[in-house]
């Protein structure tokens, strides 16, 4: 499946701004009840296609993944795999066996939805170049939530705060297909991590008296199905402009009233259903900028520098067992902690956020901005006793025994919703 936006790297908060008045603009949602829906092949790109009434177009690979689990079929499963397998993926499959593949897929999406009745909210999206595609397929109970109007609920709240004599301020987005992030710093709430300990014989930071942590917030939202609004507690460096964040201070799930088919989804309406629900993240983000929890997070990173690490390489393999990292981000962290010099968890953490603020992709630079977080928390004794317990290796009768005991969890599916509708 394809990508269709591809913001790589922290933008600045009017770039992506635009980006998102663009897609509230573009945005096309339908409740559509299932006799509604049917799919196609594309023949030039090979891909399954959504019709919808007056709408079509190709799967994201989120919407892919939620046709998938909808009709009970895991998108990893080798009997999925087969079915959207396709001559360019196999460059020595015969012809007639694409089509097989493909006809049958055809086959099990048209009959399951002919043959059903519900109602599914169709999130589609016009792209730059005017073609139209599927964001998202979810149930019709989904709350719609705009990035862009959770971005100046939030920016109001923001101007009303006084922290030190100023308000914070919006510094930096990510966007991605799924997510929205932004991040809001507060310029009058500063402080130091500990610049007296020494390392390569050279005082640390010497030269940088600018460098200081200011208390942050993530804030975020997802309008495809891959999470809810949400608020994170952060800090960001101020000579690298790199953020680390915390767990969820508040997360709000998008569910709402159940919606029938041709049910009205204009933008007056949609704002019309938000007016409580941003007065409520307005009291959030106003409780979110806590002066006690910022000096913790300061805290904890000071008992960091006093934790030494005695084997970078070693080190890094175990961040990648713990907060499973790709291999490019590994080698990353590994080079940057090693140019650095700080040889001891603070390094490390140091490290991580400072690969999150470079140009990486919106989802993995916040994953590794929270597994630095994490890491601010965890000693090095830690770090390899929760790599230890992951690779506790089990015979096949453990796991035989274990399946017998405990009967294998089955993933809700569209027949469970219609049930109980």
């Amino acid at each position: 499946m394809r990508e269709f936006t591809n913001f790589l790297g922290i933008k600045s908060a009017d770039e992506v701004l635009k980006e998102l008045e663009r897609r509230k603009s573009c945005r096309i949602d339908n409740v559509v009840s299932s006799d509604n829906i049917r799919f196609s092949i594309e023949h030039t790109q090979h891909e399954p296609w959504i019709l919808i009434p007056e709408h079509s177009g190709p799967l994201t690979r989120r919407s892919s993944s939620q046709l998938f689990e909808l009709i009970g079929l895991p998108q990893r499963a080798r009997y999925t795999q087969w079915l959207l397998n396709n001559a360019k993926d196999f460059p020595n499959a015969k012809g007639k066996e694409c089509w097989v593949n493909q006809d049958l897929l055809l086959w099990t999406l048209n009959s399951f939805f002919g043959r059903m009745k519900f109602d599914r909210l169709v999130r589609m999206m016009k792209s730059d170049d005017g073609t139209t595609y599927c964001r998202a397929l979810l149930s019709n109970r989904y709350k719609i939530v705009d990035s862009y109007d959770l971005f100046f609920a939030i920016l109001e709240q923001l101007s009303k705060l006084k922290m030190g004599g100023k308000s914070p301020e919006v510094w930096h987005s990510r966007l991605s297909e799924d997510h929205f992030y932004g991040y809001a710093v507060a310029p009058g709430l500063t402080g130091q991590v500990d610049h007296t300990r020494t390392f390569s014989g050279v005082e640390r930071w010497k030269g940088m008296p600018q460098d200081t942590y200011n208390a942050a917030i993530c804030f975020g939202n997802s309008e495809t199905g891959s999470g809810g609004v949400f608020i994170r507690q952060a800090i960001v460096r101020s000579v690298t402009k790199s953020y680390v964040v915390g767990e969820d201070v508040v997360s709000e799930r998008h569910v709402g009233k159940r919606l029938v088919a041709e049910a009205d989804l204009s933008t007056e309406t949609i704002k019309a259903w938000n007016a409580a629900f941003f007065s409520e993240v307005q009291d959030h983000v106003k409780n979110a900028f806590d002066p006690d929890c910022f000096q913790a997070m300061l805290d904890r990173m000071n008992g960091a520098t006093r934790d030494n690490v005695e084997d970078g390489v070693i080190a890094t393999d175990a961040l990648q067992v713990c907060y499973d990292l790709s291999e490019a981000a590994k080698a990353r962290i590994r080079n940057q902690f090693f140019q650095r010099g700080d040889m001891t968890r603070y390094g490390l953490v140091s490290a991580i956020s400072e690969v999150a603020a470079s140009g990486m992709g919106a989802d993995e630079s916040v994953a590794l901005e929270q597994a630095s977080c994490d890491l601010s928390q965890l000693s090095m004794a830690d770090v390899f006793k929760k790599v230890a317990s992951t690779h506790v290796t089990r015979s096949p009768l453990d796991e035989m025994t274990e399946a017998v005991r405990k009967p294998a969890r089955r993933r809700r599916t569209v027949l469970d919703e219609v049930s109980v509708s």
